[in-house]
């Protein structure tokens, strides 16, 4: 995704950023799912508690880059488009992020 968002600000690319920018809300799925199990597994046992904890410093490090990632798309988009997309969320039904940025009209 870094990588991804690295590539559209190089070759200002605001379709590209539009769809990685959308894929944060499945990192930020991930994190969430991978904290609940690391958290039971050490209430289920306490020997895990050092390596579970580094995996939750590891999960959270990594969606904190997925979020950097969503910043540079931003830009990217503002770059090209000269405006700031809407930056709010909605929920799916499935419960996967989707981005609402309103799409350029063919006019301008």
């Amino acid at each position: 995704m870094l990588r991804r968002s690295l590539d559209a600000y190089g070759a200002e690319d605001a379709a590209s950023a539009r769809r990685i920018w959308g894929e944060d809300g499945a990192v930020d799925g991930y994190q969430r799912t991978l904290y609940r199990e690391l958290l039971l597994s050490m209430m289920e046992n306490p020997s895990t508690l050092t390596r579970a904890t580094h995996l939750l410093w590891i999960t959270h490090n990594l969606e904190r880059v997925a979020d950097r990632a969503t910043n540079i798309c931003e830009q990217v988009i503002f770059k090209v488009e000269g405006h700031w997309p809407d930056f709010r969320q909605a929920e799916s039904p499935q419960g996967a992020a989707e981005a609402p940025f309103p799409q350029p009209d063919a006019d301008q």
